[in-house]
């Protein structure tokens, strides 16, 4: 029972820290003029085994997976210290610039992968060429802010523990592309992206 109320308690204290006035302020400042909101089944506490690969994230930027609107952040912070062994989040720096690019809803190295894990980049190999990578080395407290643009992927955890970390995204209602399809969620939600943009699913034809 006194783990019970300590889960909830933690969760409580969770859920306050994600719709904390805070991080609507950092979207405001970052974001003029927007309306911000907390995307719902966006945010939780996530947990990378060592050796996963049917749930660790490909590289993908985080609109396909998360839709809401196309001007979104997300705010990542490890509960752990991140180590090179525990597989830091790699970036492509200057990635947003080129906007949504198209993805393959299947992923042809690991059928296991599902949903939102499944989303694969087209012309992965030659878009990442492009880019400038970092993959930051964090602590417990540091926060990196993410736009819904940018490629990311989770690194390969190859160490004897888990990877902790904690993430929520915003997304603002005040963007036209979110307006248009009235803001819907995605995979969390039962939406499939293809059904929202198969301009933007490669080999999808448009209706």
């Amino acid at each position: 029972a006194l783990f019970e109320l300590l889960r909830v308690g933690a969760g409580a204290l969770f859920v306050r820290h994600v719709g904390s006035s805070r991080h609507e302020n950092i979207f405001r400042e970052l974001r003029p003029e927007s309306i911000p909101a907390v995307a719902g089944g966006g945010y939780g506490v996530r947990i990378d085994n060592p050796g996963e690969e049917r749930f660790r994230a490909n590289w993908h930027q985080e609109y396909p997976a998360q839709l809401r609107s196309l001007d979104g952040i997300v705010y990542w912070s490890p509960l752990v210290s991140i180590t090179p062994d525990l597989g830091p989040v790699e970036f492509c720096l200057g990635s947003p610039i080129d906007g949504p690019v198209p993805v393959l809803t299947r992923d042809p190295r690991n059928s296991d992968k599902a949903g939102a894990y499944s989303l694969t980049l087209q012309n992965e190999d030659e878009l990442l060429k492009r880019y400038e990578h970092v993959a930051p080395l964090t602590e417990p407290g540091d926060l990196v802010i993410v736009d819904f643009l940018v490629l990311h992927a989770s690194g390969k955890n190859s160490a004897n523990r888990s990877r902790w970390s904690m993430q929520f995204r915003y997304f603002n209602f005040n963007e036209p592309t979110g307006i248009k399809h009235g803001w819907k969620g995605s995979y969390a939600a039962g939406v499939d992206f293809r059904d929202v943009h198969p301009v933007l699913c490669a080999g999808r034809a448009v209706s």
